[in-house]
């Protein structure tokens, strides 16, 4: 056997002795990458990386911190970030379908199905009143999105201040759809 195909080997034993986990390191991910798409390690953890970075699927996010000063050297630490397992399977079959990424983006999956247009407009309605209850307010966006991105990050979760800013920006739309005449 070569040595290309010693590697293929070593990489499927890997990935069999991962696939029972919940939850995945981003290096780890990288490896599901390499054997299912047949790219190599570093562009596939690149792949991995700049996914979780523009929200194509969930992931828990901790940044790389630099031991000695204790400052963010970058925004997310393949070694310490992780993501489950299912989510990243859900992802790759999207990948191999050839779905493109605005398809899936559109239909963002709640619930085993996608969310229509009414479920989405109700539920920019209900963050609007929930934010306004924080005093929030959502017709600024940008000042918005980062305090709302402080507030989930209490949470434990991740979603990126340019996510929030783009899905607030809906949100006029969104209720003069349910404002009553």
């Amino acid at each position: 056997m070569n040595s290309a195909g010693r590697r293929a080997n070593v990489l499927e034993q890997r990935i069999n002795g991962l696939r029972h986990r919940d939850r995945l390191t981003l290096h780890e991910a990288a490896d599901f990458v390499e054997e299912r798409l047949g790219t190599f390690s570093d562009a596939a953890l690149r792949l991995v990386i700049e996914s979780v970075e523009a929200n194509k699927f969930p992931a828990h996010i901790e940044p790389e911190i630099n031991s000695w000063q204790g400052t963010v050297v970058r925004p997310v630490d393949p070694d310490r970030s992780t993501v489950a397992t299912a989510d990243l399977l859900a992802w790759l079959d999207m990948l191999d379908s050839g779905k493109s990424t605005k398809q899936t983006e559109r239909a963002a999956d709640v619930g085993g199905r996608p969310l229509g247009e009414r479920e989405r407009t109700t539920l920019l309605v209900i963050i609007a009143g929930l934010a306004k209850e924080a005093k929030i307010d959502v017709l600024k966006p940008s000042k918005a999105g980062v305090e709302i991105e402080q507030l989930i990050a209490r949470t434990g979760a991740r979603v990126a201040c340019r996510t929030i800013e783009n899905h607030l920006k809906r949100i006029p739309e969104a209720l003069e759809k349910l404002t009553t005449p």
